[in-house]
Formats: C-alpha cells, structure tokens, sequence
C-alpha cells in the first residue's frame, strides 16, 4: 500500500501532466485550474499536518515521552507497515 505522502505527490504530478497538456487545457483550462487550486490547498493542509506530527514526534522525545504514549494520543501506529 502507499504511503499518504506518496498519494499526494501522485495527485500533484497528475495534475502537472494534465496542465502541461495544451490540447486539455485549450479544453477544459477552467476546470482544470480549478481542480489544480483544490489540489494544491489540499496538499498544502495535509503537508502542515504532517509537519506539525513531525514537530510534535521531535518535542517529545526532548522530553523524553514514551512513544507508545504518543503515538496513542496521535492517534498513528508505532508498529511496522507490512505489505
């Protein structure tokens, strides 16, 4: 499975093709700069909310916070992804 920060990347680069295509741009340029704006909002929040569990993750560990305690109250798993 991919990873979340792998999935919007995905999105990202998708909507560069698709606006680097003249012919669907010459079509659809509204649509497509609309769905690049909602894009790019949505990567931006998703990108400081990671940034901010990041900060958190860093602050902890100074304080030297159980990690099991965190990742509970973060609500994320410590545990390794199996594929």
């Amino acid at each position: 499975m991919k990873t979340k920060i792998s999935r919007v990347q995905d999105a990202i680069f998708k909507q560069i093709e698709r606006l680097d295509d003249n012919d669907n741009m010459k079509k659809n340029s509204k649509e497509e700069l609309k769905r690049a704006n909602a894009i790019n909002s949505s990567a931006v929040a998703y990108v400081k909310s990671v940034g901010l569990q990041l900060s958190i993750v860093n602050t902890s560990a100074k304080l030297g916070v159980d990690i099991d305690d965190l990742t509970d109250a973060l609500g994320v798993s410590n545990e390794p992804k199996t594929k």
